[in-house]
Order: C-alpha cells, then structure tokens, then sequence
C-alpha cells in the first residue's frame, strides 16, 4: 500500500463531494469514491483518473464504502 498522499481534486461536479473511499484488497490500484449527491466512482489507476459506476443511489449520500472480496 502506498504511504504517499495526494489530493483528489474532483472526480464529478464541483458540488458533489467525496464523503467516503475505499481501495479493492484484491486489487490496490482499483479504488472506489462515494459522494454526497449518491454517485459511486470507481479508479483503476490509484486515483489518476475516475469513472462514474452506473449505479445511482438518488439523494442519498455514499457516506461509507466496502470494497468486497471476491
């Protein structure tokens, strides 16, 4: 696991706010991203670059994400 921080400046619109985040143990490159509006996202590059999951949670905010195994 990386000990180095960097700061993830957006990963949707600039009034959706990242309120959970999690990493894949299978797989540490990939992580996931919840946010205030109930959006998930998804990077397979430790965060680099993120895609939206189509999975819409409404108004409901992701405010605590589990990466599964298997």
């Amino acid at each position: 696991m990386d000990d180095d921080w960097q700061l993830v400046k957006a990963i949707g619109h600039d009034d959706d706010m990242v309120v959970g985040i999690d990493r894949d143990p299978n797989n540490l490159q990939r992580a996931y991203a919840g946010t205030d509006h109930g959006k998930v996202c998804c990077s397979e590059d430790s965060g680099e670059s993120w895609t939206k999951v189509p999975v819409e949670l409404g108004a409901v905010a992701v405010g605590a994400l589990i990466a599964g195994v298997g």
